[in-house]
């Protein structure tokens, strides 16, 4: 493929555009993880305050992702998709709104989250299986490499984006700048913060993410492909019913 069909191939996929926007945007403004060690050394004075509960939040995703296929039964891929994202979202605001002060509002937030979050990336991956078939159907090409890379791409350089523009971010609050690896390290230099700094510091771990969250959701309501349409254009995209038979049981015309 060239990169103009790599790039016509998602222009025509709407329904993949807004799933991957979905979720780019969240993961760009996943600030926090960036800044997790400044966070637990001057919110919380010790370097296993929030590695602790990162942790525990790493399990229950893990765990709820074996609820996906329940979800996806019982709800549908896009409203099991729009209440994890619902809840993921509400944690977030919720755990900004509480203020690191109460730990374990904090922590009982992440836990949920990270639980909900499990639910979400299954349930995405679902839907990402939808809309290659979409666009297999539409383009009469298969195009399931091209898309696999850009999942593949997305994530990393969200990831990165993520950790980088939470730093950035720091500089706007008058943070010193402080270069260390490790909680040793940090606590070694002995560089104090202003209230100015600290408040920065919570704002980018919680309500610019927050902020994500949220977009992501609205951006998620924009998905308009059914899964029984989706599984329609499945079914002729390998042969088994006729792209006439297709059409006559699509849910409208694409």
């Amino acid at each position: 493929y060239t990169v103009g069909e790599m790039l016509r191939a998602v222009w025509n996929n709407k329904p993949y555009l807004i799933s991957t926007l979905s979720k780019m945007i969240p993961n760009i403004l996943a600030t926090g993880s960036g800044i997790a060690l400044f966070v637990s050394y001057y919110l919380y004075g010790k370097s296993t305050a929030m590695l602790i509960p990162s942790v525990g939040g790493v399990i229950l995703l893990v765990l709820f992702e074996m609820f996906a296929p329940t979800v996806s039964r019982k709800l549908g891929n896009k409203r099991g998709l729009v209440i994890a994202m619902l809840v993921m979202a509400l944690c977030n605001v919720g755990t900004y709104l509480v203020g690191y002060r109460h730990f374990g509002a904090v922590v009982a937030f992440l836990l949920i989250g990270a639980a909900f979050s499990g639910i979400a990336t299954m349930v995405r991956g679902y839907i990402i299986f939808e809309t290659i078939e979409y666009g297999k159907y539409i383009n009469g090409r298969d195009t399931t490499g091209i898309f696999n890379a850009i999942n593949t791409f997305t994530d990393k350089i969200t990831s990165s984006v993520a950790s980088s523009l939470g730093l950035i971010l720091l500089s706007l609050f008058g943070w010193t700048t402080v270069n260390a690896e490790s909680f040793a390290d940090l606590a070694a230099q002995g560089v104090q913060q202003t209230a100015s700094a600290l408040n920065g510091l919570w704002i980018i771990n919680a309500l610019v993410p927050a902020i994500g969250a949220v977009l992501g959701l609205v951006t998620i309501l924009f998905y308009s492909l059914p899964s029984e349409d989706a599984k329609l254009m499945g079914l002729c995209n390998a042969g088994e019913i006729s792209r006439e038979e297709c059409e006559s049981k699509l849910s409208r015309k694409y």
